[in-house]
């Protein structure tokens, strides 16, 4: 059964009342074929199959989309791949930082950040002196005051680098026709699994 203008409503296998549907506008077509999506153009039953995207309509032949849904298509896209590059970014900034000065891979997740603070605050507390720290493979470091520097600058250089490219990428796919295929996988800092990841791919 479909409604006046040719949608879908219900399939049936008892005998409809035609006088009741015909009051309601509504017509009963007789078919056996399966159909994804029927719809009745007036002559016969078409198959609509299914939606290209939630944003596109049938007009009575084909699925087409408005250009305002297109706008509101691509306004879609680029905020879920904003939120994808926002996702990469924290996950870079979390992901441990290699200092060169100190040659080891050192924790950048919230709580390794924490605890680097809190040696800090020993250091304004008490002054200069070897702490030990366990670095990303678990390693001991023997920290000093101005270890500790060289590690707060790399991790905040690293931090700040990836947030300057989580902003050049979110400009660039504003601009681009076809957001979902933007590529934002370069310019970011390499994390410890990634380092761990190329030792065993060679």
């Amino acid at each position: 059964m479909f409604d006046a203008k040719g949608n879908f409503l219900a399939s049936s296998n008892c005998e409809p009342n035609l006088d009741d549907l015909e009051s309601r506008g509504e017509t009963a077509i007789e078919s056996n074929q399966a159909y994804i999506e029927p719809f009745y153009d007036g002559r016969k039953i078409v198959d609509k199959g299914i939606a290209p995207s939630k944003y596109h309509t049938w007009d009575g032949k084909k699925w087409v989309i408005s250009n305002e849904q297109q706008a509101v298509k691509k306004a879609d896209d680029i905020a879920k791949v904003r939120d994808a590059i926002n996702a990469l970014r924290d996950s870079k900034i979390n992901g441990g930082v290699y200092v060169d000065a100190v040659g080891k891979w050192i924790d950048t997740d919230a709580t390794a950040e924490r605890n680097i603070l809190s040696v800090k605050a020993s250091y304004d507390l008490f002054g200069d002196m070897e702490i030990a720290w366990t670095c990303a493979d678990n390693s001991i470091l023997m920290l000093t005051k101005d270890k500790l520097l060289l590690i707060w600058q790399a991790l905040m250089a690293a931090k700040t680098s990836n947030h300057a490219n989580a902003l050049r990428h979110k400009a660039a796919v504003e601009q681009s026709n076809d957001p979902l295929a933007y590529d934002y996988s370069d310019g970011w800092s390499k994390t410890y699994q990634e380092f761990l990841e190329g030792q065993i791919n060679g």
